[in-house]
């Protein structure tokens, strides 16, 4: 694999390469506007006039570093819309908009960690699952102050800091 591999530019994943050593990626969902019938989810409803829509919304990206049992990401909603941006001022204003600073594992960090029956960051297999939208904030502002090689850096830690946790857990079952 290339150091940076693109792979469809509409959807997918993209960006596939090792930053440090680490498998390193970027996932990305496409604006969709449902209420126009512009839907992203095949089989979906919704449409103009029609009641059962999930509505409109912006590209999502989802940056991951993941190694072996650990994957850690790092989500924000960009600001592109399929029929321009939102009527609301107030909504405009919120994108783009830091989502998500978290973890899988494949081993619990805590009791009673919560359990992800099916994760697609390890092929289908369970995980327990930990995340935070108010930690997301400082990702998006040091990708769009310092740009993606800095936030791959600041992910980096954050993968190192859970990393260590786990080790801690298998230590103490043992």
């Amino acid at each position: 694999m290339s150091k940076h591999e693109e792979v469809g530019p509409e959807t997918g994943r993209y960006r596939q390469h090792y930053h440090n050593g680490i498998e390193a990626f970027v996932d990305y969902t496409p604006p969709f506007d449902c209420i126009a019938g512009l839907c992203i989810i095949d089989g979906c409803p919704g449409g103009p006039g029609n009641r059962e829509t999930h509505g409109r919304g912006p590209g999502r990206h989802r940056h991951v570093l993941r190694g072996e049992g650990v994957a850690v990401q790092f989500v924000y909603f960009d600001d592109q819309w399929l029929c321009g941006p939102p009527l609301s001022p107030h909504l405009r204003r919120m994108f783009p908009l830091a989502s998500d600073l978290g973890h899988h594992t494949i081993s619990p960090l805590y009791t009673d960690q919560p359990t992800m029956e099916k994760c697609d960051l390890f092929a289908g297999a369970p995980c327990y699952y930990d995340g935070s939208t108010l930690n997301a904030d400082p990702g998006l502002e040091i990708l769009t102050t310092q740009g993606e090689e800095a936030l791959w850096d600041w992910l980096e830690a954050y993968f190192h800091s859970v990393m260590g946790d786990v080790m801690d857990s298998l230590d103490a079952t043992r």
